[in-house]
Protein backbone atom coordinates (compact mmCIF):
# COMPACT_ATOMS: atom_id res chain seq x y z
CA UNK A 1 0.00 0.00 0.00
CA UNK A 2 1.01 3.56 -0.38
CA UNK A 3 0.50 6.14 1.83
CA UNK A 4 -1.35 8.81 0.33
CA UNK A 5 -0.52 12.64 0.69
CA UNK A 6 -2.05 14.58 3.52
CA UNK A 7 -3.58 17.14 1.30
CA UNK A 8 -6.20 14.92 0.51
CA UNK A 9 -7.50 13.90 4.06
CA UNK A 10 -9.54 17.20 4.05
CA UNK A 11 -11.86 15.99 1.26
CA UNK A 12 -12.50 12.70 2.25
CA UNK A 13 -14.69 11.35 5.07
CA UNK A 14 -13.08 7.34 4.96
CA UNK A 15 -9.38 6.54 4.98
CA UNK A 16 -7.39 3.64 3.20
CA UNK A 17 -7.89 3.33 -0.52
CA UNK A 18 -10.83 0.70 -0.03
CA UNK A 19 -12.33 3.43 2.25
CA UNK A 20 -13.98 0.93 4.76
CA UNK A 21 -13.85 3.06 8.05
CA UNK A 22 -14.69 6.63 8.50
CA UNK A 23 -11.82 8.40 9.20
CA UNK A 24 -10.76 9.79 13.27
CA UNK A 25 -8.02 10.73 15.17
CA UNK A 26 -7.60 6.96 16.13
CA UNK A 27 -7.33 6.02 12.65
CA UNK A 28 -4.28 7.61 12.66
CA UNK A 29 -3.04 6.62 16.24
CA UNK A 30 -3.09 3.10 15.49
CA UNK A 31 -0.09 3.21 13.93
CA UNK A 32 1.93 4.20 16.83
CA UNK A 33 0.92 1.44 18.74
CA UNK A 34 2.64 -1.77 19.40
CA UNK A 35 3.18 -4.47 22.66
CA UNK A 36 5.60 -1.76 23.85
CA UNK A 37 3.35 1.13 24.52
CA UNK A 38 1.53 1.04 27.04
CA UNK A 39 -2.29 2.12 27.59
CA UNK A 40 -1.40 4.74 29.40
CA UNK A 41 1.29 6.55 27.41
CA UNK A 42 -1.16 5.67 24.41
CA UNK A 43 -4.61 7.20 26.31
CA UNK A 44 -2.15 10.20 27.34
CA UNK A 45 -1.36 10.48 23.36
CA UNK A 46 -4.90 10.64 22.36
CA UNK A 47 -5.62 15.04 22.66
CA UNK A 48 -2.11 15.19 21.09
CA UNK A 49 -3.10 13.08 18.14
CA UNK A 50 -6.62 15.42 17.79
CA UNK A 51 -4.08 18.37 17.13
CA UNK A 52 -2.07 15.99 14.27
CA UNK A 53 -5.41 15.13 12.75
CA UNK A 54 -6.70 18.45 12.46
CA UNK A 55 -3.47 19.94 11.28
CA UNK A 56 -3.20 17.10 8.94
CA UNK A 57 -6.69 17.83 7.51
CA UNK A 58 -5.49 21.72 7.26
CA UNK A 59 -2.64 20.82 4.48
CA UNK A 60 -2.84 22.55 1.47
CA UNK A 61 -1.54 20.76 -1.88
CA UNK A 62 1.87 22.28 -3.11
CA UNK A 63 1.79 24.53 -6.14
CA UNK A 64 3.80 23.27 -9.12
CA UNK A 65 6.75 24.74 -9.60
CA UNK A 66 7.64 24.43 -13.28
CA UNK A 67 5.69 26.54 -15.64
CA UNK A 68 2.79 25.46 -17.19
CA UNK A 69 1.34 25.20 -20.57
CA UNK A 70 -2.27 27.46 -20.49
CA UNK A 71 -2.92 26.21 -23.62
CA UNK A 72 -2.67 22.27 -23.17
CA UNK A 73 -4.11 23.09 -19.63
CA UNK A 74 -7.23 24.19 -20.80
CA UNK A 75 -7.45 21.35 -23.41
CA UNK A 76 -6.65 19.05 -20.27
CA UNK A 77 -9.55 20.77 -18.52
CA UNK A 78 -11.86 19.64 -21.43
CA UNK A 79 -10.53 16.47 -21.20
CA UNK A 80 -10.91 16.26 -17.27
CA UNK A 81 -14.24 17.50 -17.25
CA UNK A 82 -15.53 14.43 -19.53
CA UNK A 83 -13.75 11.91 -18.23
CA UNK A 84 -12.11 12.42 -15.18
CA UNK A 85 -14.51 14.33 -12.75
CA UNK A 86 -17.40 11.64 -13.15
CA UNK A 87 -14.82 9.94 -10.37
CA UNK A 88 -12.61 11.56 -9.09
CA UNK A 89 -14.61 15.17 -8.86
CA UNK A 90 -14.41 19.06 -10.10
CA UNK A 91 -12.15 21.89 -9.85
CA UNK A 92 -11.84 25.56 -8.93
CA UNK A 93 -15.43 27.45 -8.73
CA UNK A 94 -18.51 25.23 -7.34
CA UNK A 95 -15.33 22.15 -6.97
CA UNK A 96 -17.06 19.14 -5.84
CA UNK A 97 -15.77 15.60 -5.23
CA UNK A 98 -18.36 12.85 -4.37
CA UNK A 99 -15.81 10.11 -2.76
CA UNK A 100 -16.76 7.64 -5.11
CA UNK A 101 -16.07 3.73 -5.08
CA UNK A 102 -15.46 2.56 -8.47
CA UNK A 103 -15.61 -1.49 -8.54
CA UNK A 104 -12.10 -3.62 -9.35
CA UNK A 105 -13.85 -4.37 -12.72
CA UNK A 106 -14.11 -1.16 -13.69
CA UNK A 107 -10.91 0.31 -12.57
CA UNK A 108 -8.32 -2.86 -13.23
CA UNK A 109 -5.92 -2.13 -10.55
CA UNK A 110 -4.06 -4.90 -8.12
CA UNK A 111 -7.32 -6.33 -6.14
CA UNK A 112 -5.38 -8.27 -3.46
CA UNK A 113 -6.23 -4.71 -1.13
CA UNK A 114 -10.23 -4.91 -1.95
CA UNK A 115 -10.87 -8.42 -1.66
CA UNK A 116 -8.24 -10.09 0.65
CA UNK A 117 -9.05 -7.57 3.29
CA UNK A 118 -11.08 -9.61 5.67
CA UNK A 119 -14.02 -8.02 6.12
CA UNK A 120 -14.03 -9.54 10.07
CA UNK A 121 -11.26 -7.72 10.82
CA UNK A 122 -12.71 -4.80 9.47
CA UNK A 123 -15.58 -5.30 12.01
CA UNK A 124 -13.27 -6.26 14.58
CA UNK A 125 -11.49 -2.90 14.40
CA UNK A 126 -14.56 -1.00 14.14
CA UNK A 127 -15.56 -2.38 17.73
CA UNK A 128 -12.48 -1.80 18.92
CA UNK A 129 -10.95 1.78 20.84
CA UNK A 130 -9.41 2.49 17.43
CA UNK A 131 -12.75 2.27 16.10
CA UNK A 132 -14.99 4.26 18.70
CA UNK A 133 -16.46 1.03 19.57
CA UNK A 134 -18.92 1.22 16.41
CA UNK A 135 -19.45 4.87 16.48
CA UNK A 136 -18.10 5.34 13.13
CA UNK A 137 -19.64 4.12 9.84
CA UNK A 138 -17.80 1.35 8.07
CA UNK A 139 -17.91 -0.37 4.61
CA UNK A 140 -16.44 -3.88 5.24
CA UNK A 141 -17.54 -5.18 1.53
CA UNK A 142 -16.81 -2.35 -1.19
CA UNK A 143 -14.90 -4.83 -3.85
CA UNK A 144 -13.08 -1.48 -5.08
CA UNK A 145 -11.09 1.40 -4.63
CA UNK A 146 -12.31 5.04 -3.96
CA UNK A 147 -10.95 7.40 -6.42
CA UNK A 148 -8.81 10.20 -4.95
CA UNK A 149 -8.93 13.70 -5.48
CA UNK A 150 -6.40 14.57 -7.68
CA UNK A 151 -5.23 18.27 -6.27
CA UNK A 152 -1.20 18.34 -6.46
CA UNK A 153 -1.17 15.07 -8.43
CA UNK A 154 2.07 16.61 -9.87
CA UNK A 155 3.39 15.66 -6.54
CA UNK A 156 1.90 12.41 -5.59
CA UNK A 157 3.45 9.58 -8.01
CA UNK A 158 3.96 6.96 -8.39
CA UNK A 159 0.62 6.32 -8.74
CA UNK A 160 -2.84 4.12 -7.80
CA UNK A 161 -3.24 2.57 -4.46
CA UNK A 162 0.12 0.71 -4.46
CA UNK A 163 2.37 3.19 -5.90
CA UNK A 164 2.90 0.85 -8.93
CA UNK A 165 2.68 3.45 -11.93
CA UNK A 166 5.33 6.02 -12.11
CA UNK A 167 4.45 8.48 -13.99
CA UNK A 168 1.24 10.36 -14.90
CA UNK A 169 2.04 9.34 -18.94
CA UNK A 170 2.13 5.60 -18.02
CA UNK A 171 -0.96 5.79 -15.78
CA UNK A 172 -2.96 7.22 -19.00
CA UNK A 173 -1.54 4.89 -21.54
CA UNK A 174 -1.91 1.44 -19.37
CA UNK A 175 -1.13 -0.74 -22.31
CA UNK A 176 2.73 0.52 -22.63
CA UNK A 177 3.40 1.05 -18.74
CA UNK A 178 6.86 -0.85 -17.68
CA UNK A 179 6.21 -4.12 -15.91
CA UNK A 180 9.44 -3.66 -13.37
CA UNK A 181 10.81 -0.31 -12.85
CA UNK A 182 13.02 1.64 -10.54
CA UNK A 183 13.50 5.04 -9.18
CA UNK A 184 16.02 7.03 -9.31
CA UNK A 185 16.56 8.69 -5.87
CA UNK A 186 15.74 11.92 -6.07
CA UNK A 187 14.89 12.61 -10.11
CA UNK A 188 11.70 13.98 -11.51
CA UNK A 189 10.24 13.05 -15.18
CA UNK A 190 9.20 16.66 -16.06
CA UNK A 191 7.88 15.07 -19.61
CA UNK A 192 5.86 12.00 -17.96
CA UNK A 193 4.85 14.39 -15.14
CA UNK A 194 5.97 11.91 -12.16
CA UNK A 195 9.04 10.05 -11.12
CA UNK A 196 12.29 9.67 -13.42
CA UNK A 197 12.28 5.87 -13.83
CA UNK A 198 14.26 3.15 -15.69
CA UNK A 199 12.37 0.40 -17.04
CA UNK A 200 13.35 -3.62 -17.42
CA UNK A 201 11.89 -6.33 -19.16
CA UNK A 202 11.91 -9.03 -16.17
CA UNK A 203 12.44 -8.37 -12.85
CA UNK A 204 16.58 -8.24 -12.31
CA UNK A 205 18.46 -11.92 -10.97
CA UNK A 206 20.61 -9.15 -8.53
CA UNK A 207 16.91 -8.06 -6.92
CA UNK A 208 16.80 -8.74 -3.21
CA UNK A 209 14.71 -11.64 -1.56
CA UNK A 210 12.13 -9.23 -0.44
CA UNK A 211 11.47 -6.93 -3.56
CA UNK A 212 11.51 -10.51 -5.33
CA UNK A 213 8.53 -11.39 -2.49
CA UNK A 214 7.00 -8.30 -3.78
CA UNK A 215 6.82 -8.57 -7.44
Amino acid sequence: MKTPPYWLSKKKSRYYADGFIAKTHRDVMQFTMNYSVPREKILANEETFKDIYTWINAVESPKCPSPIDQALARRGGIVSASHCAQCHGTYGAGARYQERVVALSEVGADPVRARDFPVEFVKHLDASWVGQYGQPPIYPALNGYIAPPLDGIWANAPYLHNGSVPTIWDLLTPASRPAVWTRTDTGYDQQKLGVEAKSFDKLRDDATASVQERR
